[in-house]
């Protein structure tokens, strides 16, 4: 079978720090995982404009997902990519804070002189991993497929304040470039599909629920000087640490895990601290705000910033317990990696979490100050209740793999055929 995937986002958010998380990742294993699947013929294309076909080329070489013979060019550059890619890599090595001069023109230049290529061939799917399905309009395609991550800014919008207009306007362009009677979703927890599914309006059978999973890099570290060479790395401070890992934005719910920590701290009197692990989101001065106004215990609060994919594993297996207070999610990958370190985990029983968590953590509504105050004394207390949540965690974790997710999408792609 042969599958074309969209992969735009690949390219566009190549190098940003806030963008190479979520999303990005997923994406990255999908494409690895797709090109190593026994009769699957991958091809990967950038369609959305010849800025993210340059970088998509660039990206998917330099972080290892996949030859370059499997990029299928949407676009065709009068001038090289390869002197873009140069340039690119110049400025990156540099570590500059925005591009130099000549590259932003050399850009803009290779943007103008761009045109759209068609490709001869003929693809069984065509499945866009974050973009509408429009953006394919340049291949021959049998069966079109959509992949959702969550339906939160149409639901939701207050967690996106004066982004929010946009984002609603960029989820509604993904569904409304949906033929419903023609098309086929893919949708990465069973909460994203019936979200999808109340408001598109889509008939069930043609969305296919295909979870998501940690790879084999997040496993338990036992090595303590692994360990002691990542706290050395991000600063992080002797002794005990809490940890949570997302983008640091208001629908993470970090000011009310914030809150709660202190007040378990004051109340215990515990020796931990709490690392706020990864980048940093829209309103990410709330959280700050939040974080300094704690007066003497603002010192046990650590905010180390993005973590390299690479210290991930010892970052999760150092810690004393993985916490995420997250007010929605379409899948929720940090709890699963946690698990899969062997880590024990606290989490919210919102949308969901639940699928991906199950019995294997302790679980709070996102809101209630007493429950999350309640599960910190419990879990950092209780020796043989964290010994109890990693066994359990553990176990849970192997439920989920990216070979799992394959054969789901799989036979989302047979389905196409059968009944497109």
């Amino acid at each position: 079978m042969k599958v074309l995937y969209e992969a735009s986002s690949i390219g566009l958010g190549y190098g940003h720090d806030s963008a190479m998380a979520g999303v990005f990742r997923v994406i990255c294993e999908i494409l690895r995982h797709a090109e190593s699947t026994p009769g699957l013929e991958v091809g990967v294309c950038a369609d959305t404009n010849p800025v993210a076909d340059y970088w998509g080329r660039l990206a998917l070489r330099e972080l290892n997902v996949l030859p370059p013979e499997h990029w299928v060019g949407a676009w065709g550059h009068l001038i090289p990519a390869t002197i873009i890619e140069r340039y690119e890599r110049r400025y990156r090595q540099k570590k500059l804070a925005r591009p130099p001069f000549s590259y932003r023109v050399l850009r803009k230049l290779a943007t103008l002189s761009s045109w759209r290529r068609a490709d001869a061939r003929e693809w069984d799917v065509f499945h866009s991993l974050a973009y509408p399905l429009d953006q394919g309009s340049s291949f021959r395609v049998r069966a079109r497929c959509l992949m959702i991550y969550d339906m939160i800014p149409i639901h939701s919008p207050q967690f996106f304040g004066d982004g929010a207009d946009m984002m609603r306007a960029q989820h509604l362009s993904l569904v409304n470039s949906i033929r419903p009677q023609q098309d086929w979703v893919t949708a990465i927890s069973e909460c994203s599909k019936k979200d999808f599914c109340e408001f598109a309006r889509m008939a069930p059978e043609r969305v296919f629920v295909t979870p998501l999973a940690a790879g084999p890099e997040f496993h338990p570290v036992t090595n303590p000087a692994v360990i002691g060479a990542v706290r050395a790395k991000y600063k992080l401070p002797a002794g005990r640490y809490l940890l949570s890992l997302c983008t640091l934005e208001p629908r993470k719910n970090l000011p009310h895990l914030v809150r709660c920590f202190v007040r378990f701290l004051e109340e215990t009197r515990a020796d931990v601290h709490l690392v706020l692990a990864g980048a940093q989101g829209w309103k990410f001065d709330t959280i700050l705000q939040t974080i300094e106004g704690v007066g003497r215990l603002r010192e046990r609060i650590v905010c180390p910033g993005r973590i390299a994919n690479e210290d991930l594993a010892a970052l999760y297996s150092g810690a004393l317990a993985f916490v995420y207070p997250s007010l929605y999610e379409g899948f929720g990958l940090p709890p699963l990696e946690a698990m899969q370190c062997g880590l024990p985990v606290i989490s919210s029983n919102n949308s969901s979490l639940p699928e991906v968590v199950g019995d294997a953590g302790l679980t709070v509504a996102a809101t209630d100050t007493d429950a999350l105050c309640d599960a910190l004394r419990r879990v950092v207390d209780d020796a043989g209740l964290r010994a109890d949540l990693a066994a359990r965690g553990l176990a849970r974790a192997k439920l989920f793999s990216w070979e799992k997710t394959m054969d789901s999408l799989i036979a989302a792609y047979r389905a196409t055929q059968t009944g497109a």
